[in-house]
């Protein structure tokens, strides 16, 4: 299950804690929301912090476009290119 969050809000602003998206990969949907609102809350502090929680996976992009991952998830490759309909 995997749970994800975005910029917290407060009072209808945005507040910038130097995370935009925190995707966490748990056994349970609502540990893996749990833990992707606190690492939101934390800012780039949250991304050492997720690291050392047993049994997940996450992966973080940062407000300056940076991304890490957990080394459990996979890296995305670009999908194969789709043969040409001979029918077309």
């Amino acid at each position: 299950m995997g749970g994800s969050a975005g910029g917290a809000v407060a009072g209808g602003a945005i507040v910038s804690t130097g995370l935009c998206s925190v995707t966490v990969v748990a056994p349970d949907l609502g540990l893996a929301d749990a833990y992707a609102t606190a690492a939101v809350a934390m800012g780039e502090p949250g991304l050492d912090w997720l690291a050392r929680q047993p049994g997940i996976s996450s992966a973080v992009v940062t407000a300056d476009g940076r991304a890490f991952r957990s080394a459990g998830l996979p890296v995305a490759a670009p999908a194969a290119p789709r043969p040409l309909d001979a029918h077309a």
